[in-house]
């Protein structure tokens, strides 16, 4: 596959925070393409509570795709969290996976989590579950998000995402491992 003649890039999931991350971020690369997304399973926990699994479920999100659909481009997006020293932190992967074999993946957005959240997660509530309590939005996932909320909407899910899925590329283009 010419790494120019890429016309569909599907994100495995359907959230619109997610597509949109992705389409802002790649575009400008690939501007013939067609953005989507469809609904796949993590393979890992709803609520992923560590870096690894989070990783690992963005992987099996760009895999899923990949055997499911006829995509140039997959793109898996992954939201967790992770005890650290310092605490329990917000943590996001993103990998990138090419018909051609080709990966690349970049983590980031590592946050402390605000007070009583830890204690949450812990007994089996999810992030999504938090923040639905807190604001009485079902689907504030799919806006703004945890990161909106919580920086008082100076970045949304949506810019953050985008971020991470631009550094994703960086793999492409060199060889970094």
């Amino acid at each position: 596959m010419d790494f120019r003649g890429v016309r569909k890039v599907i994100v495995g999931s359907a959230n619109p925070a997610k597509v949109g991350a992705v389409k802002k971020a790649l575009e400008k690369l690939w501007p013939k393409a067609k953005f989507s997304g469809v609904e796949v399973e993590s393979g890992v926990s709803k609520q992923p509570m560590s870096d690894e699994e989070t990783l690992r479920g963005a992987r099996n999100r760009a895999r899923a795709v990949l055997t499911a659909i006829d995509a140039d481009v997959a793109v898996g997006l992954e939201g967790g969290a992770m005890e650290t020293k310092e605490g329990m932190m917000n943590v996001v992967w993103c990998v990138i996976l090419m018909r051609d074999g080709r990966e690349s993946f970049s983590g980031g957005s590592h946050f402390l989590l605000p007070k009583g959240w830890p204690e949450k997660l812990k007994a089996g509530q999810e992030i999504s579950d938090i923040l639905e309590e807190m604001t009485g939005d079902r689907d504030l996932h799919k806006k703004g998000g945890m990161i909106g909320l919580l920086t008082k909407n100076l970045t949304s899910r949506k810019e953050e995402y985008a971020q991470l899925v631009r550094m994703a590329t960086i793999g492409l283009y060199n060889k970094n491992r």
